[in-house]
């Protein structure tokens, strides 16, 4: 995968070269980024998912929905992160990249 040469400068404009890689990095920065829109998608997939089934089933329950976040520390390979993790109403969202009670990825 190549990524293109315009998103690379926009990321890397006004950054010193020692933000590049170290503590508080540009590594860390994305890793928690793509992580946090990962998650979100899996959220989406997750609440229409569910909302697909209850119509089928004709059930009068409340939907499914998006309630918040919670801070997540995972630990990668350019360092602990600290992610927000949505949540849903109901409790049945159970992300598939990083699963509920892991803290490594």
């Amino acid at each position: 995968m190549s990524i293109n040469k315009e998103l690379l400068d926009q990321l890397l404009e006004g950054r010193k070269p020692g933000e590049l890689f170290g503590k508080d990095d540009i590594l860390q920065d994305l890793t928690k980024a793509l992580a946090e829109r990962a998650l979100r998608t899996e959220l989406d997939e997750h609440l229409a998912e569910e909302r697909a089934g209850t119509a089928s089933e004709g059930a009068n329950q409340p939907l499914n929905r998006r309630n918040g976040s919670s801070a997540k520390t995972v630990t990668t390979d350019s360092g602990k992160v600290v992610l927000d993790s949505p949540r849903d109403r109901n409790g049945s969202f159970d992300p598939l990249l990083i699963a509920k009670y892991h803290c490594r990825c």
